[in-house]
């Protein structure tokens, strides 16, 4: 297929992880109320899925450089599918924890996937803004996410969106099925294995991974118990209202992911990785300014910051995750993928008992934790091949 062509087509898949994924945000009230859980519960909804899925992340890239591309994405696609439908039959909450684990492991055998085609694929002149394409995608699915997640709720029913899910998931997969031939198929598990050590050993990929697990953390910690903190008192937001705020946050990755895919083509991939902690800082000191009064307004500006901050460190960090071990892309962006995810995983259930002590402005002085971290391991990461 046409080069031209692929540049569109290899980052759409991008946006199935946190369509699915994210969409539990505006339905914690909603599964707090109808299945009798706290809100800690009904958030390890969020840990049960990005869980599997950051530890499966591991291995995936290593997997599909191993096995053929085309072959782990149709597993990946029809796990991700099926763990939708589980979602939706869940007869109760213990249920419902497993398809979620069904489905992030399902989502694991994606993105990384796709990311080391999309390296293999396009030279270092290109690949920034390729991988700013792929960023814009996965906003795509962090808007789609949360709207179409709390306005199904309120409309139809949060099971119909599941079933949704599913349906998407299939047509998606059987997108890739059609274009994407394998490449590099020896059976090999010792092949695997060389891959991970090899990557593992790269300083610069594991400071690289640490730092956007801590970006990951801040930008979750705070949409998570944002939803919460909207749906209750003096506000009362209903599931809709509470997905269209948290869409705008996160969706934030649609400009941030065309900016950011240039800027680190011209500029350079740390530098402008840097420039989204600035804009991260800024995000949380008016999170944390606006949160005691409550102003609606300026709640929604501080997570846009956020949300934008964060997508230009993950853009930078998308192409930097394929250039820093050229012989193992696939490997290296599946483990960078793996960490960040797991700081995402685990922010909700790391955040419960500082949002239950103290509220939601303990919440935003982690998240800011969160981006000194971040931007300080920054440090230690190599220039691509770009700069």
């Amino acid at each position: 297929m046409e080069r031209s062509r692929l540049r569109w087509l290899l980052p759409v898949g991008a946006f199935l992880g946190p369509f699915g994924g994210d969409a539990i945000f505006p339905l914690i009230p909603t599964f707090q109320a109808e299945l009798g859980v706290t809100v800690a519960q009904a958030n390890s909804l969020i840990t049960a899925y990005m869980v599997p899925f950051a530890l499966l992340l591991l291995v995936s890239g290593a997997v599909a450089e191993t096995l053929g591309e085309r072959r782990v994405l149709a597993f990946g696609f029809l796990l991700y599918g099926g763990g939708a439908l589980g979602v939706a039959a869940s007869p109760d909450f213990s249920f419902m924890l497993g398809a979620r684990a069904v489905q992030g492991s399902g989502s694991a055998f994606i993105a990384p996937v796709l990311m080391g085609a999309i390296g293999h694929q396009f030279g270092p002149e290109l690949r920034g803004r390729v991988m700013g394409l792929f960023s814009m995608f996965i906003a795509v699915g962090n808007v789609l996410g949360p709207f179409t997640g709390g306005w199904t709720q309120e409309l139809y029913g949060w099971r119909v969106f599941f079933v949704l899910l599913a349906a998407v998931s299939a047509v998606v997969g059987l997108m890739y099925v059609a274009i994407i031939r394998n490449r590099g198929e020896s059976y090999a598990l010792r092949e695997t294995a060389t891959r991970l050590g090899t990557v593992l050993r790269n300083r610069s990929v594991v400071m690289m991974s640490l730092s956007s697990a801590a970006v990951f953390f801040g930008l979750i910690g705070a949409a998570s118990y944002s939803s919460d903190f909207l749906a209750g008192p003096p506000l009362g937001l209903g599931e809709g209202r509470i997905g269209t705020i948290v869409s705008l946050g996160l969706g934030m990755g649609i400009p941030a992911g065309a900016m950011a895919g240039y800027l680190a083509d011209g500029l350079g991939r740390r530098r402008t990785a840097l420039l989204g902690f600035g804009v991260m800082a800024l995000g949380g000191l008016v999170l944390l300014l606006v949160a005691a009064r409550v102003q609606v307004y300026s709640f929604v500006a501080g997570l846009m910051l956020l949300g934008f901050g964060a997508h230009t460190v993950f853009t930078s960090y998308n192409t930097l995750s394929v250039e820093l071990v050229p012989e193992a892309r696939g490997t290296a962006a599946s483990i960078y993928n793996s960490f960040r995810f797991l700081g995402y995983g685990f922010a909700p259930l790391v955040l419960a008992g500082l949002y239950t002590a103290s509220g939601i402005v303990a919440v935003f002085l982690a998240v800011l934790a969160g981006v000194a971290v971040g931007a300080l391991l920054l440090r230690d990461v190599a220039k691509g091949e770009r700069g």
